[in-house]
């Protein structure tokens, strides 16, 4: 149910909310299909802020939210933005530490404290791993304490995962994994070290209580200051049932204490009959010890190890360094990428654009042969048309080319017909469409042929060009209102990220020609489509290609256009269809008419079989389009 109320869904951020509860939202990040879009989802209405009732959220808080629009019930001819949280669902933020080596680097980081404020419940704490594959902990406010301006991990277990670069979705100055499963953990990161850990589960163990007849309190004090400075492994099956692992990981770390620790073993730190006594009354104590004499090594090897330590110092500003230089040199290396790329789009451009002068010309010599004088002197002022050129900023539009022809003023709707090759009907019918701006769906081979015959009759140029995959914003429609083209031929028309904006292309005041080469696809795209732009079937008005060698543009005078103008054009695709039926020009030949409206109509609609049915005894028409459907004709 939420789904049809509240049919979108997005990332948002809560940016204000005023005395009466109502927050405003900005609106970061669309989710289609259970992913993070970079860009808004083109079906969706293109708000930036909406609003949410009742918000309990705090300022920056960023969740996931479903909204919906739907008119305002005071300021009519608006819409009111109404949203709701999604509970079940959380954004996971994602936060690199840089210059950070690995797990037990980021242990140490988090505990010691990083900079950084929550604005998701989940939040992904992660280190480069190799070039494109992270590792981190996922965590949340109450991991966390808050000390001075930082943020310190309290002694908390934290699952470790892994990511890859390419679930990244970075949105603004933040970065979110792009779903909501992160799978299956690598395993668990403790906020606590194993040797920390071990240490105090010893000293728990062995209480003085338990040694009160063999061991002294001093001895015992000297025993518990030993184990704080060993560094192993506590008792592997104690180590596996509490710390959730294996048995076989645990006696790794068992062994792994023995093999490092057994040089320790003949310490005299202890008494022979202490070391006996704590043995024999705690049996699950590890055997044998690890002997930590810190202060007596330290002692001897201090120059040692200031020189030591004051190398690692110089290795690692010397590797920060170079870490840094690195990363300038690979942003510099894509801005010069980005920048030969748009380079190498401009050449083409220009190479394209010479190209096309350099045909303009020939043609202007091959016209100009006749009259040499004439020629002469008009390529002293010849002006290339620049206003067709693509550029970086218009790679969507190209202007009609001017045809040379001569104007005539049209008498008989065959003098159409005959210029462009068609057949009288047909002709009237798209100059009825043309007069009256009902936009035209051309579909199958030759369809820009036909549109630039009848723009170039019409209008003395070929019909401009829109290409709807390569439009980025709805003001890219102002270019196309402001030409002086008269008759488009609109490319892509299906484009996903621009299919939402046509009824604002057909509204532009231009007469529009969709093109699209497949019949067959018409059927799966939306029907609404068809009541902006009526389907006509190339293949059934027009068996080759119109001929290119225009000799003549016929100018539609007022008095022309009346019987061709409707009163009113309604909205539904059928009642266009019969509108431009009635139409005296049309209305003579109505069976010719049903190949070209009625019939196109019907099969996008899946109503092909009830329209044949209803036009059966019209044998003619019917093996034509049992032709162009492919079955057996009657």
């Amino acid at each position: 149910m939420d789904e049809k109320n509240f049919p979108y869904t997005s990332l948002c951020m809560v940016t204000e909310i005023n005395d009466k509860g109502v927050a405003s939202l900005k609106r970061l990040a669309d989710l289609v299909g259970g992913k993070f879009q970079d860009k808004f989802n083109p079906v969706a209405p293109p708000y930036q802020f909406l609003k949410n009732q009742n918000c309990l959220l705090d300022r920056n808080d960023i969740r996931i939210f479903k909204w919906r629009t739907e008119p305002h019930k005071i300021k009519e001819g608006r819409n009111f933005v109404d949203s709701k949280i999604c509970y079940d669902k959380n954004p996971i933020e994602i936060l690199i530490l840089e210059n950070c080596a690995d797990e037990n680097d980021l242990r140490n980081k988090l505990l010691n404290g990083i900079k950084f404020q929550f604005s998701t419940i989940e939040l992904l704490i992660v280190y480069r791993k190799s070039d494109f594959i992270y590792h981190g902990v996922i965590c949340s406010a109450h991991d966390f304490k808050q000390s001075g301006d930082e943020q310190k991990l309290k002694a908390a277990d934290l699952d470790l995962f892994e990511v890859a670069e390419q679930n990244f979705v970075r949105i603004e100055d933040k970065i979110f994994y792009n779903g909501f499963d992160l799978g299956k953990p690598l395993g668990i990161s403790y906020a606590k070290n194993f040797s920390d850990f071990i240490k105090d589960k010893i000293i728990s163990r062995a209480k003085l209580t338990t040694f009160k007849n063999q061991v002294s309190q001093k001895d015992f004090k000297i025993f518990c200051d030993f184990i704080k400075n060993f560094s192993t492994e506590d008792f592997y099956h104690e180590i596996a049932n509490e710390r959730n692992i294996s048995i076989e990981d645990a006696k790794k770390f068992f062994y792994h204490f023995i093999s490092t620790n057994e040089k320790y073993l003949q310490s005299e730190i202890f008494q022979d009959e202490i070391f006996e006594n704590i043995i024999e009354h705690c049996p699950n104590l590890l055997e044998k010890f690890e002997e930590i004499t810190a202060e007596k090594w330290h002692s001897d090897n201090q120059e040692k190890i200031d020189a030591a330590n004051l190398k690692l110092a110089e290795i690692q500003k010397q590797t920060e360094d170079e870490l840094k230089n690195f990363i300038e040199l690979e942003s510099e290396i894509k801005s010069h990428q980005k920048t030969l790329e748009e380079i190498n789009s401009q050449i083409k451009q220009r190479e394209d654009f010479a190209a096309e002068v350099e045909n303009k010309i020939a043609q202007r010599i091959d016209a100009a042969k006749k009259n040499a004088a004439d020629f002469i002197c008009e390529m002293a002022f010849v002006n290339p048309n620049f206003g067709a050129v693509q550029t970086s900023k218009n790679i969507f539009y190209r202007a009609g080319k001017i045809v040379d022809v001569e104007e005539y003023e049209i008498e008989e709707i065959e003098d159409i017909a005959k210029e462009i090759g068609i057949e009288k009907n047909f002709a009237a019918y798209l100059v009825a469409a043309y007069v009256n701006k009902i936009s035209l769906l051309l579909a199958g081979s030759n369809a820009r042929d036909i549109a630039d015959a009848f723009s170039v009759t019409l209008t003395g140029k070929t019909a401009a060009i829109f290409d709807c995959a390569n439009v980025t914003s709805l003001e890219d429609l102002e270019i196309v209102r402001n030409s002086d083209d008269e008759i488009i031929s609109v490319l892509n028309p299906f484009a996903p990220n621009f299919i939402a904006y046509l009824p604002e292309l057909v509204n532009c005041g231009k007469f529009i020609f969709a093109i699209y080469p497949f019949v067959e696809d018409l059927k799966i795209e939306p029907r609404s489509f068809y009541n902006y732009f009526l389907p006509v079937f190339t293949e059934l008005v027009i068996d080759k290609s119109p001929e290119q060698d225009f000799e003549t543009c016929y100018l539609l005078t007022e008095e022309f256009k009346k019987e061709y103008i409707l009163s009113k054009i309604p909205i539904l695709a059928k009642e266009r269809i019969r509108k431009l039926k009635n139409l005296s020009p049309l209305a003579e030949n109505k069976k010719f008419v049903r190949l070209f409206a009625d019939f196109p109509l019907a099969y996008v609609q899946g109503k092909e079989e009830d329209f044949m049915e209803k036009f059966k005894d019209d044998g003619e028409i019917i093996n034509k389009i049992k032709e162009f459907l492919g079955t057996e004709n009657v």
